[in-house]
């Protein structure tokens, strides 16, 4: 239940969280255009590659235990996106992240 409820919380902040950063990642050169857009889809992309797994898995190994292996993604997703200083850190958070939001 506690899981469930992270990702849903997960799933409502990082889908509220690139359109306020954006003028500021872009005019502090961190990331082009580009690379913000792929920032932006790499959720949708995460989301889209665990769906793929998401019933195959839930039924081999269990839908909590497919939720607990999955909170470490987010876990770790969010410590990317907190300390992230290049672009290939804040994608990976945020597909990592986007995983366990298909997940739940």
């Amino acid at each position: 239940c506690v899981a469930s409820t992270i990702g849903l919380l997960s799933f409502a902040y990082i889908d509220s969280y690139t359109s306020p950063i954006e003028d500021e990642v872009l005019n502090s050169g961190l990331m082009t255009v580009n690379s913000f857009a792929l920032f932006g889809a790499s959720f949708n992309i995460g989301g889209l590659v665990a769906a793929v797994f998401t019933g195959v898995l839930s039924e081999w190994l269990g839908v909590k235990t497919i939720l607990v292996i999955t909170s470490q993604f987010v876990a770790f997703g969010a410590v990317l996106l907190v300390w992230a200083h290049d672009p290939v850190s804040m994608v990976t958070g945020r597909f990592l992240i986007g995983i366990f939001s298909a997940v739940c």
